[in-house]
């Protein structure tokens, strides 16, 4: 990131923690924080662990008639089904992950990036910008690390969808990310965002009179997908921010061997819902019509 959006001042309305709040409830994508500079240096990202828990799996049903042909029959049928999603090609992902046609607005401009080498050299990147402006806290450090851990070290594929929105009644515009990654293993983020909220719930993260508030991300609808994420606010003297780029929302959906990342800045309530079940929607649509063609 570029040093000349890092003023020295601490305060959350300046660039300097603009910029931090962007390197994780903007999920690390620096365009949302500033033009990625050519000298930017990847870093090797830690490897993060993958396994079978918190994501859909199908469950046998019991036999019938145990013993019998049957019922043999029905438990070979029904384990024969998908367990999971597997990982998407290049031509799925752009299927699955969410459009512009799928924004409450027609975005001013976008801009998509393919292959892991964008990942590992601009999204899992381990920052200080949450450390230097909050202090060196648990909650700050792992702020600042967030997107190493979701992109983890050895990623299939991956696609990114970057939107800019129209302005804004305060002339912000909103901002919102889309991507999605292919692994060789079933992912589970639950015990990332678990470790997040332990550290960060509430408002761990405090500079002078101002604050950032930290909590779960609630939906009215999941489409019985394994979803999670955090929703950010910056509060000033105890009293949350009127303006749009206070308010952040991420979401992750652990959709078989992949992560799927949805965050938005400066989206209220509703329109992040409507961003959020988009995506969703086309996920569930896509997993559905796997499993009929399996069947």
């Amino acid at each position: 990131m570029p040093e000349s959006t890092l003023p020295g001042s601490r305060t959350l309305t300046t660039p300097r923690a603009t910029a931090a709040l962007c390197a994780a409830a903007g999920l690390s994508l620096l365009i949302s924080c500033g033009d990625i500079g050519q000298d930017d240096q990847a870093q090797q990202a830690p490897e993060t662990a993958v396994s079978a828990e918190g994501t859909d799996r199908a469950v046998p049903t019991e036999p019938a008639a145990e013993g019998t042909e049957q019922a043999h029959e029905a438990a070979t049928a029904e384990s024969a089904g998908p367990e999971a999603p597997e990982a998407l090609d290049e031509d799925q992902k752009l299927e699955v992950l969410l459009s512009a046609g799928d924004l409450p607005d027609s975005p001013e401009s976008h801009s998509t990036h393919t292959g892991i080498s964008y990942f590992l050299d601009y999204i899992a990147v381990e920052y200080t910008q949450y450390q230097e402006t909050f202090g060196e806290t648990p909650c700050a450090a792992i702020m600042d690390r967030i997107n190493v851990d979701l992109v983890g070290e050895e990623p299939l594929g991956g696609l990114v969808h970057s939107y800019r929105m129209p302005e804004d009644q305060e002339e912000h515009s909103p901002q919102v990310y889309a991507w999605i990654l292919s692994f060789d293993e079933q992912v589970d983020t639950a015990r990332i965002w678990d470790r997040v909220l332990e550290e960060c719930g509430g408002t761990q993260l405090e500079a002078g009179d101002e604050s950032v508030e930290i909590s779960r991300l609630e939906l009215a609808e999941d489409f019985g997908l394994d979803v999670d994420g955090i929703r950010m606010v910056v509060h000033s003297q105890d009293e949350p921010l009127s303006a749009g780029s206070a308010v952040r929302h991420s979401m992750t959906v652990d959709f078989g061997q992949n992560l799927v990342m949805v965050a938005a800045v400066g989206l209220d309530e509703e329109e992040f819902s409507t961003v959020a079940e988009a995506q969703l929607s086309r996920l569930a649509e896509h997993w559905d019509s796997a499993k009929h063609d399996d069947a």
